[in-house]
C-alpha cells in the first residue's frame, strides 16, 4: 500500500519515515529489519522487487 501511493521506486528509508501515514498497516514497526523481512516475503509472493543501489535498497511493485 506503502509503495503503491508513492507511485515509484522509494528508499527502505523512505518506506520507514512514511510508516506513520499508515498507522492500521503497521503498529509499532518502526524498525527496518521488520520492514525487510515482509519486503522479502513479499519478493517471494512476486509481489515486489528490492534492487540495491548507492544509499540501500529501493522497493517497487513488480509489473
Amino acid at each position: 500500500m506503502i509503495l503503491k501511493s508513492k507511485g515509484r521506486e522509494i528508499s527502505t528509508t523512505e518506506l520507514i519515515e512514511s510508516m506513520d501515514q499508515f498507522p492500521e498497516l503497521c503498529k509499532g514497526c518502526k524498525s527496518g529489519t521488520y520492514l525487510i523481512r515482509t519486503g522479502m516475503k513479499l519478493m517471494k509472493k512476486g509481489i515486489i522487487e528490492r534492487t540495491a543501489k548507492k544509499g540501500g535498497f529501493y522497493w517497487r511493485i513488480k509489473k
